[in-house]
């Protein structure tokens, strides 16, 4: 019921009222006066992600999946790797530079 109308909150901040360099203070400042807009998105990136992370929470607990042979289990990786690039890519340009940076090795 709070967040019911952030979307629309989110659309009326200007673009004049944000930051136009690096400086926490004032992204906090503009922020800090919308609050349920940093909750709205913190719903929609908690419900995107959760599931991919419950998914790999299990298969971790379990050890993988009992019977399966190596190329299932890579397959299984591969899918896991597409599903957290979709993820990511889902949830904006800050998430995929973050995902870039994981993916350094």
């Amino acid at each position: 019921l709070y967040l019911r109308g952030a979307d629309e909150e989110f659309r009326h901040v200007s673009e004049s009222e944000l930051p136009t360099t690096y400086d926490p203070e004032a992204f906090a400042a503009v922020w800090s006066a919308h609050p349920r807009c940093c909750l709205a998105r913190l719903r929609e990136i908690v419900a995107r992600v959760a599931p991919l992370a419950a998914v790999v929470l299990r298969d971790s607990l379990r050890g993988g999946v009992p019977g399966e042979s190596e190329a299932e289990r890579d397959a299984r990786y591969a899918l896991r790797a597409r599903e957290l690039r979709g993820c990511l890519t889902d949830l904006g340009p800050t998430f995929i530079k973050a995902g870039q940076a994981l993916s350094i090795r």
